[in-house]
């Protein structure tokens, strides 16, 4: 192992409950409520993508940005005050630093909330790389945000470890020829038993993990 490629909402940090939340907020102003579908796709979809969605699928008046914009007010405050870490992170990191093992971040979050967590929790200058979906242009499905966070970082991705949350995530992961552990998360604890079809290896938290 010469790199570790985190994602980041889910895996690194207790975040899921935020878009979940603004979600509903901003649906409930039309009177409607998600349902399994909807959380099933939007859960896959970067931000830009899932405000496409959300205007198509419902007919919402309003323009992307408009919408952008609503989402974006929701969710901001949650990442610049409020969300941790999840269980045993910082040590792995810390753990990660010692060894010299190169660490990068790629996310399907908005990088300025990103900025904002990473700076505030001081975990910000850990990462060699961090890459967002939107500046691929593709979602998580695929492998290339794998690949170029890879490529930052100096390294083939057959030489990097990918620690992801959810299963599209994975499998996009496993594309990419990286080895894939997947990571429990409250949120998609539905998904348990398909994520531990498909990872390499499967982890409740970073606490079990020794290097």
């Amino acid at each position: 192992m010469k790199a570790v490629i985190f994602d980041l909402d889910g895996t690194l940090i207790d975040s899921m409950y935020v878009w979940a939340k603004a979600d509903r907020e901003f649906l409930s102003r039309f009177s409607i409520v998600p349902d399994d579908e909807y959380n099933r796709v939007i859960s896959t979809l970067t931000f830009t993508e899932g405000v496409s969605y959300i205007k198509n699928r419902y007919n919402i008046n309003m323009s992307l940005e408009d919408i952008k914009k609503e989402l974006y007010n929701l969710a901001y405050n949650e990442y610049a005050y409020n969300i941790g870490l999840k269980s045993g992170v910082m040590e792995f990191l810390k753990g990660l630093r010692e060894n010299n093992i190169k660490m990068g971040i790629a996310t399907s979050c908005i990088s300025d909330m990103c900025f904002s967590v990473l700076k505030r929790i001081g975990i910000y200058d850990y990462f060699d790389a961090i890459v967002f979906s939107e500046d691929i242009g593709v979602n998580k499905n695929f492998p290339d945000i794998y690949v170029e966070t890879a490529r930052r970082m100096g390294e083939n991705i057959e030489n990097c470890i990918v620690f992801e949350d959810v299963p599209h995530a994975v499998i996009g992961a496993k594309k990419s020829g990286a080895y894939v552990v997947g990571v429990y998360d409250e949120f998609s604890k539905d998904k348990k038993e398909e994520m531990l079809n498909i990872c390499d290896r499967y982890i409740y938290s970073f606490d079990e993990i020794s290097l």
